[in-house]
Order: structure tokens, then C-alpha cells, then sequence
């Protein structure tokens, strides 16, 4: 009776948001590339949406296309070139793709014993390197800001790689 009461408070825990499958968590969700939802065990996806906070994300490609993931950019060329592009192909059926805001791709960071990741079983490709982020200052303008995925990457003062979302960030 025990042991069956436990396992199945077990099996509840496991299910919360945050919980799953050695810290991976289940407020993610696949999308294909027309942003149609995908079981959690699908191989190829293009988009994740995170229910928790409502933003969908690009995913990184390793193909040489948009979304690879060795493609960098300064920061006049983020909005210019990437995210015009990804708006101008109306990527997953959106036209309203940006640039995240520091506290927005924050979210996405797992820290482990070594260095801050991302979730890798929703965003393969993350190359370790600085994204470019942007911050709101208390004025209301905005400044250009980076964050770290993975170990130390090699200096690139003026070019980093970015990771494109869409959405407004439920509060």
C-alpha cells in the first residue's frame, strides 16, 4: 500500500512542469516548420514554443540555411539581415520574428556543474557562444546585451549568433 502510494506521488511529481527527465522539462513544445505542434518525441522540428511563458523560438540548424547555427552577426546586421530575413520568408507562417530581450532568453538557460546551456532535447545546435539579447533601459531606449551558452567561446567582439523569438512574454 505504501510503496504503491509512493510511486504513484512519484509519478505525479515527475509530470509537474520543470520536473521531467533529469531536468528536462515539459513546458516546451515542438512545432514543424508551419507551426503545427509535434509530439514531444519527434525528430525534426523547426519552432518551440514554451507554454510558460507563451514566446515561440527558433531552432538551430546545422545546413548552411538562415537558421544554421555558425551564422554570426553584428548588431546593426541582427535586425537587418537575420531577422528581416526570417520575417521576409514568413518563417513557421510568421512575420513578427525579433530579437529576444535578455530576460526572455534567460529562460531558455539550464545551469549545470560546468556552464549555462540551453534545454538540448528542445534546442539542438546551440553552438557555445554569446547571443545577442537587447535590454530596456529606464528611459526607454534599448541597448544591445549578450548571454552566454556553454563554455568560453572565442573572442568575436563585434559578431555573435542570435536566436530569434516571436510572441509577447505572458507575465
Amino acid at each position: 500500500m505504501h510503496r504503491t502510494l509512493f510511486v504513484t506521488m512519484l509519478l505525479a511529481l515527475l509530470a509537474l512542469p520543470g520536473l521531467a527527465g533529469a531536468g528536462e522539462t515539459t513546458d516546451f513544445v515542438k512545432l514543424d516548420a508551419a507551426g503545427r505542434e509535434l509530439a514531444d518525441q519527434a525528430a525534426d522540428w523547426a519552432m518551440v514554443t514554451d507554454r510558460t511563458t507563451g514566446l515561440t523560438w527558433e531552432v538551430k540548424t546545422d545546413d548552411n540555411s538562415l537558421h544554421d547555427r555558425d551564422n554570426v552577426y553584428s548588431w546593426k546586421d541582427t535586425e537587418a539581415t537575420f531577422i528581416k530575413g526570417l520575417n521576409e520568408e514568413k518563417f513557421g507562417g510568421f512575420a513578427d520574428w525579433r530579437l529576444p530581450e535578455d530576460k526572455e532568453l534567460e529562460r531558455l538557460q539550464k545551469l549545470n556543474d560546468q556552464e549555462p546551456q540551453l534545454f538540448a532535447r528542445y534546442f539542438p545546435n546551440t553552438a557555445p557562444s554569446l547571443y545577442w539579447t537587447w535590454s530596456r533601459c529606464q528611459d526607454g531606449t534599448h541597448n544591445s546585451a549578450k548571454l552566454k551558452f556553454g563554455p568560453e567561446p572565442s573572442p568575436q567582439a563585434r559578431q555573435n549568433r542570435v536566436r530569434a523569438v516571436r510572441g509577447v512574454q505572458k507575465e
